[in-house]
């Protein structure tokens, strides 16, 4: 199950590494028609995303001659052209999300006046993303642009979507206002974002194209209000009956922990003495778990799995042992699960457990993916695992998957990083 079905892209800074085309080419042609002008490339940025008609309007250049000074504007940013690509990352995640099931559209202030001018360059729908992305709006498919939500309400007619359903991902404050007044949820791609202040009122913060992946596989949070209350409540009284000394508020800690345990029974899923033997287990300050899960490739791109006594198949991995570190884990676990010695490479990932794997637990745990390379191997049956092999994407056992430690998400974003040398670790 997906957050959204539906995400949509701006596309000059978001998809493609194209802002400093632009403002340079806008800010040639301002030194051309006015060499005294105070404007540099930094202070011209306040202009990344917005429609090029409105901006040459905003510069003050006569609006009987907008056309013919976005025309020049853009022949200039085609001397730039060859500088433009797809940001790292960006086309491989969006093909991961395609596979997940999400459809996928672009919502750009470009328009086809630049896609006369420059050709495919400035195409409103370039034709190397036709594959992965189902559609695209222009800033001329509607008569306001961003920041009004005309352009993104556009989309949900066209395709049927609800806003509800909908993360939008853009660059600039003007994307996070359409956002907005469409009812939709905003992420920041930060991998484009010229600002130097944060923006308020994002509901995702997105470091890397993959990031954007963790945001739509995270699951809405359905929990109801008196599983919140539980965990709540169990917490306190943990942390209470750790510290307390007085005999008395040690009685009323107690009191509150069974509240919390009849509250979580009462709820179904779980009975009484399941939820109090949960928590009787549990000292000291209330704090997540702590998981790592192992992802070991051989030369064929291949991912290693192992068998449990269940006969679901999961990464290796556990819960962290007492002196371990998350690559020492890593690595112990591969050793005692598939009888392989390994070698650390790389962090894949940092996930918080309750917002991707079900069913969801009374507890949370911080789950630690770590890429390692294969080693000398001797997997022998034993207390924990039945088998272990290795699983090109396509070949492995989804229906049999074991979703409460590793997802198909999560197994995605390994192949992910595997795939690329440059990384940067995926975190929430």
């Amino acid at each position: 199950m997906l957050r959204y079905t539906h995400v949509l892209f701006d596309l000059d800074g978001t998809i493609y590494d194209s802002t400093p085309a632009n403002i340079r080419g806008l800010l040639d042609m301002l030194k051309k028609h006015r060499p005294d002008t105070e404007e540099t490339y930094e202070s011209l940025l306040r202009y990344a995303g917005t429609p090029a008609a409105w901006t040459v309007e905003q510069l003050g250049f006569p609006r009987d001659r907008t056309d013919a000074f976005v025309s020049e504007w853009y022949r200039g940013v085609g001397d730039y052209a060859k500088d433009v690509r797809a940001f790292p990352g960006l086309l491989a995640a969006a093909k991961y999300l395609k596979s997940l099931g999400a459809h996928l559209g672009i919502v750009t202030s470009r328009d086809r006046c630049g896609e006369e001018v420059l050709g495919a360059f400035a195409a409103v729908f370039p034709l190397e993303l036709q594959p992965i992305f189902d559609m695209a709006i222009g800033a001329d498919d509607t008569e306001r642009g961003k920041p009004a939500p005309d352009p993104l309400l556009k989309y949900l007619e066209r395709s049927g979507a609800k806003a509800s359903e909908t993360l939008y991902i853009g660059d600039t404050a003007t994307d996070l206002m359409a956002a907005q007044a469409a009812g939709m949820d905003f992420g920041l791609a930060l991998w484009g974002y010229e600002g130097r202040r944060t923006l308020p009122g994002c509901t995702w913060q997105l470091s890397t194209p993959w990031d954007a992946v963790t945001a739509v596989t995270t699951r809405p949070d359905s929990t109801s209000q008196r599983f919140k209350w539980a965990r709540e409540l169990a917490g306190i009284s943990q942390v209470g009956l750790h510290y307390c000394k007085d005999e008395f508020d040690r009685e009323r800690f107690e009191r509150v922990r069974e509240i919390a345990c009849e509250m979580l029974a009462s709820g179904g899923g779980i009975t009484f003495d399941e939820a109090k033997e949960n928590y009787a287990c549990e000292r000291g300050y209330a704090c997540p778990k702590s998981d790592t899960r192992a992802a070991v490739f051989d030369d064929q791109d291949r991912i290693l799995l192992v068998q449990e006594r269940s006969g679901l198949w999961d990464l290796p991995g556990g819960w962290f042992d007492d002196g371990q570190t998350v690559v020492s884990n890593a690595l112990k676990e591969l050793r005692e699960e598939a009888g392989m010695e390994g070698r650390f490479v790389k962090l894949v990932a940092v996930l918080d457990r309750n917002r991707h794997n079900v069913p969801r637990r009374n507890w949370n745990a911080v789950k630690f993916f770590v890429e390692c390379a294969p080693g000398q191997q001797d997997f022998r049956p034993n207390s924990e695992t039945l088998a272990c092999r290795y699983f090109a994407q396509n070949e492995i056992p989804w229906e049999a998957l074991r979703e409460d430690t590793t997802t198909r998400e999560e197994i995605g974003l390994c192949f992910a990083a595997h795939a690329d040398p440059h990384w940067v670790t995926v975190t929430e």
